[in-house]
């Protein structure tokens, strides 16, 4: 992303802690992963709706409504492993499937 935006990794991460806050966008970090530099991170609009009205990945608006539902109850993490599934809530390994799954 940043060469994408022409900009610094630190200038990255700090757009990402902003827009976050502003609660804009939904970082969901791996397990025991809380510094600011988290690889393997997924990044989600906050309201899944904004996928549909710019033309988005459906496959993304479905993990965005997941996490959108979820979120505010339990801790919603990704899976370490993509193979295990999607995400982890309240210890339950979830898959948000798609046409094949």
């Amino acid at each position: 992303m940043s060469n994408h935006w022409n900009i610094g990794k630190e200038k990255l991460y700090e757009l990402l802690y902003v827009l976050e806050r502003i609660e804009l966008i939904k970082i969901v970090r791996k397990k025991g992963k809380t510094a600011q530099y988290t690889k393997g991170a997924k990044i989600f609009l906050s309201d899944p709706s904004l996928y549909y009205c710019f033309k988005g990945n459906i496959g993304s608006a479905r993990e965005a409504f997941l996490v959108m539902c979820f979120s505010e109850r339990y801790e919603v993490l990704t899976t370490t492993k993509e193979e295990e599934g999607d995400f982890v809530i309240d210890g339950l390994k979830v898959e948000v499937g798609g046409k094949k799954k």
